[in-house]
């Protein structure tokens, strides 16, 4: 799917439920925009799924809508350049149940508004807001959940840099050990991301799986992809132990 085609999924959705345009409108720009980059990613990683089309619609959709719920969170809060306090940090959680209340999806988008519910629930069930564990979490909120945490910590924000894709890598593995992550997803998402670095142009990336042995998924489960990255996940858990990046670790960045 070509980026035109993309605005074009976008501009539909906006015009099915005006209210949700207003919405998009009001958040701030660095939410705007990390919605924006991640339903691109969104399309690119559904794609290499090999996501049914209408699940990747609504993949699309709901990695776009994610945030939604920051629209009602006051900014002080939102953009402080510095670690949240504990009631802070209660208010920023709050998003996810907003959100869906500022959705009334039709039942034909119910995935939409389990992605922006849910999209910071953990494998290990130690997420919020309602604690879901393992598959109880759905399956396409599992995968804006990755993509959220790895666009957030691949751009700048007001509290902390921006790490390179190798070091999102790594802390997006510790993470998976600690229990955050459905370890098969991240391996997936670790294959696409290499697939992608390799190759360059986002847009070309299932062609180009056609054209080189990287297409082998059985070479990165996850064991093979923990013996590989032991020197990043070093590396990252360096880097990690920095202010501002600590508490709920990747669950309060997205």
């Amino acid at each position: 799917m070509s980026y035109y085609a993309l605005y074009e999924q976008l501009q539909e959705l906006q015009q099915t439920l005006p209210p949700i345009a207003d919405i998009i409108h009001r958040l701030d720009p660095e939410t705007r925009q990390h919605s924006e980059r991640l339903a691109i990613a969104a399309q690119q990683f559904g794609e290499y799924l090999a996501l049914p089309q209408r699940d990747r619609q609504l993949l699309v959709w709901g990695a776009y809508l994610h945030d939604i719920g920051k629209s009602a969170i006051p900014l002080e809060i939102l953009l402080k350049p510095a670690k949240l306090t504990v009631s802070e940090h209660q208010v920023i959680k709050e998003h996810t149940e907003i959100g869906e209340s500022l959705c009334p999806l039709p039942d034909s988008m119910r995935e939409v508004a389990q992605i922006i519910r849910h999209h910071h629930e953990l494998w290990n069930g130690c997420g919020y807001p309602d604690r879901l564990i393992g598959e109880e979490i759905p399956y396409l909120a599992r995968i804006v959940q990755i993509l959220d945490v790895y666009d957030a910590l691949t751009h700048k924000r007001c509290y902390k840099r921006a790490y390179s894709s190798m070091e999102a890598i790594g802390i997006l593995l510790i993470e998976t050990t600690k229990g955050y992550y459905q370890p098969e997803l991240i391996a997936e998402f670790m294959t696409f991301k290499e697939i992608e670095d390799h190759f360059g142009d986002r847009s070309s990336i299932v062609e180009s799986m056609m054209h080189t042995n990287m297409s082998n998924r059985a070479m990165y489960d996850m064991e093979y992809t923990l013996n590989i990255s032991e020197e990043i996940m070093a590396q990252s858990l360096q880097n990690w132990q920095q202010p501002f990046l600590c508490q709920s670790d990747a669950i309060s960045i997205g």
